[in-house]
């Protein structure tokens, strides 16, 4: 089992596309959505409002998964499962960090008075296929 994700992979990381990460319901079900990321320090990590039940469900059940499909090749992919440390993004520095990756303003996604996380993606496992 792979904690580290493969040279044959980092590219994913590195594109501006989107990636779908999972988060599991108070009820058990589990959430899907697309999300923007950063590959920052060999950390796979995520900015989230506080309006956004993800972010509700990874603060009751810190695990998550985050899937990566290569926009050319569907069938090549990467899988991220694992625990979530989410941290407060006071400063919205990571937010901005985020926004110039995808040449967008994160802010303009908030209202009055959210806050923004991060959430950082600490792997127990990692699969890669293609």
């Amino acid at each position: 089992m792979s904690t580290t994700i493969p040279d044959t992979h980092l590219d994913l990381l590195e594109t501006p596309g989107t990636a779908i990460i999972s988060t599991l319901t108070p009820d058990g079900l589990i959430q899907s959505t697309a999300v923007w990321f950063l590959y920052d320090d060999g950390q796979v990590k995520v900015s989230m409002n506080d309006s956004r039940r993800k972010l509700r469900n990874v603060q009751e059940n810190p695990t998550a998964t985050i899937f990566f499909i290569d926009a050319q090749n569907p069938f090549r992919t990467l899988e991220v499962r694992g625990k979530v440390d989410i941290a407060l993004d006071a400063d919205r520095s990571f937010a901005e960090r985020v926004g110039a990756k995808y040449s967008a303003d994160l802010s303009t996604f908030d209202e009055a008075g959210q806050q923004r996380y991060t959430l950082t993606f600490v792997p127990d496992r990692i699969n890669s296929y293609g």
